[in-house]
């Protein structure tokens, strides 16, 4: 069973199969779309069967950014995070910006900055992300890693449960995104999506943490 899907822009494909090949010498197995796509199948199909049933998932930044299917990809882990608790680790590769435009989605996970370089620090926190399981030694600067602060915004510091606090981001972002839509279809959309999450915070709220 693959225990992590990586979300990536193909344009640093190199780096990510670096990353890849580094976490399997450990045991890990990392689901990767040009090695498991079926040549001829769906893979939308395919990446969907993946995100609903995998149990971590690596977002990862680049050089290149984020990449166009990275979006809706982010949108499905959230989702799988909130339904039945999906672990998503952002993960900054070799090579990231310095000055990063922080998905808003993203802003409340702890980051793994490995702009620095695949170190042996980076990957035993990547797979602790993974696996659930802390490194049993460390070095004290392994104890003290340098990370990506996430950015505190209102929402972050509002009192209330990881569920809670990702559909209030969700919802944030569909209103804004309903807001500069033009297309009639496309806000129509947003909105009935607007509605859903609404609904969602409503239940959620309405339940003892």
């Amino acid at each position: 069973m693959f225990e992590v899907f990586f979300s990536h822009n193909s344009a640093d494909k190199p780096l990510v199969r670096k990353l890849a090949f580094e976490l399997e010498q450990r045991g890990v197995r990392v689901w990767l779309d040009e090695r498991e796509l079926v040549p001829g199948g769906s893979w939308q199909d395919e990446l969907e069967r993946v995100i609903e049933t995998i149990p971590a998932a690596a977002v990862l930044i680049g050089p290149s950014g984020i990449g166009p299917w990275e979006v809706p990809e982010l949108r499905a882990c959230l989702t799988e995070c909130v339904d039945r608790h999906l672990s998503i680790i952002p993960v900054l590769l070799p090579g990231a910006p310095r000055e990063i435009r922080i998905p808003l989605f993203l802003r409340q996970f702890n980051w793994i900055d490995l702009r620095a370089g695949i170190t042996e620090e980076g990957l035993a926190r990547l797979v602790w992300g993974i696996r659930g399981e802390k490194p049993s030694q460390w070095t004290a600067s392994e104890r003290n890693p340098v990370d990506v602060p996430a950015p505190r915004t209102e929402s972050t510091r509002m009192e209330g449960n990881p569920a809670q606090l990702i559909w209030r981001q969700k919802l944030a972002y569909l209103q804004q995104q309903e807001a500069i839509a033009s297309a009639p279809a496309v806000k129509f959309e947003l909105q009935t999506q607007i509605a859903e999450a609404k609904a969602k915070i409503q239940e959620l709220e309405s339940q003892p943490f």
